[in-house]
């Protein structure tokens, strides 16, 4: 039995081609098993063309991903893996007129895990595209390793970083808002690692039109911090900083308090954060509510890479507390969760309570609630169950609890 190249693949992409881009190849097949270098090298770069497609067994939603388990008419499954896998081939229709729609546009490549040329370093799947390719349309291709690749893509992915620095530049400059760092990194050809255009800072909005031009920009920089604090960016602007979230594969750091992030922009970011590499996430003052707390819950089951997670003044209630609770019992990584100033009750307290007994990794939460919210019997209870000495059944890890009153 045909086995998947990646155990739980996080990837989705259907394919790109773009025939205006000065890019002169169409990635044709790329190896599974690297799907973090297909995002860093490939996905996160808008003018590579690639006919590929891959996808995760499970869609966002916790449902079966709409390729997974189902078959092309007629089933393809023999030619590719010999028998038929719980995947299915259905993707192998996409990547069939993909590649159909690339002939005669740009060169074709086939990039292999081991050295070029070396069929037996590929997985089933790219056996039967390099098959297709070669046999059944007879067409050139060009096979590299990753090292080959990156040589390919290295001059465009160049210009690109730095017209993307120059759109950030004029975007940043029309608003009123410095774009002093972002023109010394043009200046110098340095590396640009941090963007810290926090609103309150300049004293303008981007606004969601502002927030989706930066967002578009970020997508190709190595920046690994960015803090757009103040900027009342709402729906569209979360919804593209959700996207670059999961094509930047650099960012690790990002910081969104003070805006409208609301629950419909929460949900977008939640989405992000299951596949995203980002591990501090500032989120505070954007009135998420039970929705937008329920849906980062949701994220925080599978994702692996969070540590640092505020939610502070976001008027979450019980539903969402129990959402975050539900959340805690099975997070691996988060060691530090801000939830000062919600509409968090005694009963809910405790419901984090039972979950900080069965998390080994949180040991830091800065929590308090309105007054009038039952602020005491809620940090009593949370007490309880983490002050030492440390016994059976209590959170050994844990060492830290602000502790506020409003």
């Amino acid at each position: 039995m045909a086995k998947r190249a990646v155990a739980n693949p996080s990837l989705e992409f259907n394919g790109r081609l773009v025939e205006d881009s000065t890019f002169e190849y169409t990635i044709a097949s790329f190896p599974g098993v690297y799907e973090r270098e297909f995002k860093e090298q490939v996905q996160r770069y808008l003018g590579v063309s690639s006919a590929c497609v891959f996808f995760p067994d499970v869609a966002p939603n916790g449902q079966p991903h709409r390729l997974y388990g189902h078959h092309q008419d007629p089933c393809h499954c023999g030619f590719l893996y010999g028998g038929s896998p719980p995947w299915g081939c259905l993707w192998f229709r996409q990547w069939q007129m993909n590649v159909q729609r690339a002939l005669g546009q740009k060169r074709l490549v086939v990039v292999f895990s081991g050295r070029d040329g070396d069929v037996q370093s590929l997985g089933n799947s790219q056996k039967g595209e390099l098959r297709y390719i070669r046999d059944v349309i007879q067409a050139d291709f060009e096979g590299v390793d990753m090292d080959g690749l990156r040589q390919l893509l290295a001059p465009y992915q160049a210009k690109i970083q730095k017209e993307a620095l120059e759109s950030l530049s004029r975007d940043l400059k029309a608003r009123h808002i410095s774009a002093c760092a972002v023109d010394a990194a043009l200046q110098k050809d340095a590396e640009f690692s941090t963007l810290d255009i926090g609103g309150k800072l300049f004293g303008r909005s981007l606004k969601d039109r502002g927030a989706t031009a930066v967002a578009q920009a970020l997508v190709p920089l190595d920046v690994s911090s960015v803090i757009m604090s103040w900027h009342r960016i709402s729906n569209a602007g979360s919804k593209a900083l959700a996207d670059m979230l999961i094509m930047n594969t650099a960012l690790t750091s990002v910081d969104l308090s003070w805006n409208k992030i609301g629950p419909v922009g929460a949900q977008a970011i939640a989405s992000a954060l299951r596949t995203s590499r980002v591990s501090t996430l500032n989120l505070c003052w954007n009135k998420i509510g039970n929705g937008g707390a329920e849906a980062i819950s949701e994220a925080l089951v599978v994702n692996r890479r969070l540590h640092t997670l505020g939610l502070s003044y976001n008027v979450i209630g019980g539903a969402g507390t129990r959402a975050i609770a539900e959340a805690l019992r099975v997070n691996t990584t988060l060691t530090i969760l801000a939830l000062r100033s919600n509409d968090i009750a005694s009963s809910s307290a405790r419901i984090i309570t039972e979950a900080l007994k069965t998390n080994a990794m949180l040991r830091e939460i800065n929590q308090a609630n309105e007054v009038g919210s039952q602020t005491a019997p809620a940090h009593t209870a949370v007490f309880d169950a983490l002050t030492p000495p440390p016994i059976t059944g209590r959170n050994s890890t844990f060492s830290m609890m602000h502790v506020y009153s409003t």
